[in-house]
């Protein structure tokens, strides 16, 4: 759904919504470069991509999504790793629900 309709934002309070096209893949090459590398996986297929980003050249790598073993993933991609790696752990805190084919989002008020 993100390729095709990008990555869709509402604007709660400017009561408007953005989209924004991005580039997904589903695997990459070691020497395909990328400023950052955001691994959207769940918690239980984080050690699925370890090797796929320890291998490639790019030097920043966000894992987005919950992750309760943040260290062990970054130790583990830091072991795997030739090339010196800045890993980001980013953790959502809010909510969604499906709306036909949309997610509206909840973020909590001290967000």
């Amino acid at each position: 759904m993100v390729d095709e309709r990008g990555l869709v934002i509402r604007h709660w309070g400017r009561l408007r919504a953005t989209a924004e096209s991005v580039l997904t893949v589903a695997s990459f090459a070691p020497r395909d470069k990328c400023d950052v590398i955001f691994a959207a996986v769940r918690f239980t297929q984080i050690a699925n991509v370890l090797e796929a980003l320890a291998k490639n050249c790019s030097r920043h790598a966000a894992f987005v999504g919950n992750n309760p073993a943040a260290g062990a993933a970054l130790s583990a991609l830091r072991a795997l790793s030739n090339a010196p790696r800045e890993v980001a752990f980013g953790f959502q805190n809010g909510g969604s629900r499906r709306e036909k084919r949309a997610w509206p989002a909840y973020m909590p008020a001290w967000a």
